[in-house]
């Protein structure tokens, strides 16, 4: 599966240099978190799994969901650590049941994955590897603290916040334009 989750970023800091996404191969519950922006990548994987196939609790409602003709289920999997998870399915009855879009609800959180471009057939074992010419990160902390570094870097821009430039500048206090306290 490949996921490239939408994020809706506004005002003078949303900027368009490349976005998050994941390459996730379910038989070896690995994959790989990938950034444009930094032309990077890091393993990322996942130790809980399900102990048990998804059980549909209720099947019911027929939809319109993400262009698909679907029907809304609930459904229940016991994953290896005890625990249950509850989802609301929207399976699409022209793409052989594939949920189009599942629903997680947890206590105040909610998580929504909406399914798109969706082939239903075996793709290719290359697609399951970073792209040629990225750099690999150590961890996924790694790529994400390197994104942190980057945006915080741009944030300090000189101007940028209608500060005067001379105030970034190592030689502020010769700036003609400042005077300092105490000095008409």
């Amino acid at each position: 599966m490949i996921f490239q989750p939408t994020l809706v970023i506004k005002g003078k800091r949303a900027r368009t240099e490349g976005s998050l996404f994941f390459i996730w191969d379910e038989k070896k519950h690995s994959g790989y978190v990938l950034s444009d922006a930094l032309q990077g990548y890091a393993h990322i994987q996942s130790d809980v799994e399900a102990a048990s196939q998804l059980t549909i609790a209720k099947e019911g409602i027929q939809e319109n969901v993400n262009g698909h003709p679907c029907h809304r289920c609930e459904a229940v999997v016991v994953l290896d650590n005890g625990l249950k998870a509850r989802l609301t399915l929207w399976q699409a009855d022209d793409a052989r049941y594939f949920p189009v879009r599942i629903e997680a609800v947890n206590g105040p959180n909610r998580m929504t994955l909406n399914f798109s471009e969706i082939r239903l057939e075996y793709p290719a074992q290359q697609l399951f590897l970073p792209p040629d010419g990225f750099t690999a990160y150590a961890t996924s902390a790694a790529l994400m603290n390197e994104l942190i570094v980057r945006d915080a870097s741009l944030a300090r821009r000189p101007g940028e916040f209608g500060e005067p430039n001379e105030v970034h500048s190592g030689n502020w206090h010769d700036s003609p334009n400042i005077t300092p306290l105490g000095h008409q």
